[in-house]
């Protein structure tokens, strides 16, 4: 946005934001579709191993492919509406709702370090009682069948 905002014929924001998305499109679903075929042989499985992963190799391929979806067509939207209207603006400005968020973030880092030290202490209880729990529970991956 910023190198068409300087060049002597600037285009809309929206052709900008296109041309970027169709720039990274390939190597999203060629970096997910590489993901998802690793998962494939999951399905050759067979007993209890196959039943037990076979649903968990289905669920994460299909969250990959809903997250490729969400990144080829909400994500170029939300650029665009969160970068702002660059060819009305003179000046770099950020649009409306990503201002609100990084007034939200600036709140929450200043009170996380206003508050270091308690948060610190309530992570480490909370990893302390965690490691407790994991101490009590059984070894066993699968319980024992009675067939």
């Amino acid at each position: 946005m910023r190198e068409n905002r300087a060049s002597p014929r600037p285009l809309p924001a929206l052709t900008i934001v296109y041309r970027a998305s169709c720039e990274i499109r390939n190597s999203i679903v060629f970096g997910t579709m590489i993901v998802v075929l690793v998962f494939v042989p999951l399905f050759a499985l067979s007993g209890m191993e196959g039943r037990l992963f076979a649903p968990m190799g289905i669920a994460y391929i299909v969250s990959l492919v809903a997250s490729l979806l969400v990144s080829l067509t909400v994500t170029p939207v939300l650029a665009y509406w969160l970068l702002g209207n660059s060819r009305l603006a003179e000046v770099e400005r950020d649009g409306l709702l990503l201002r609100l968020l990084k007034q939200l973030a600036d709140r929450v880092m200043r009170t996380s370090l206003r508050l270091a030290k308690p948060i610190l202490l309530s992570a480490f209880v909370a990893v302390l009682a965690a490691g407790a729990v994991v101490m009590r529970l059984e070894k066993d991956f699968l319980p024992p069948f009675n067939e």
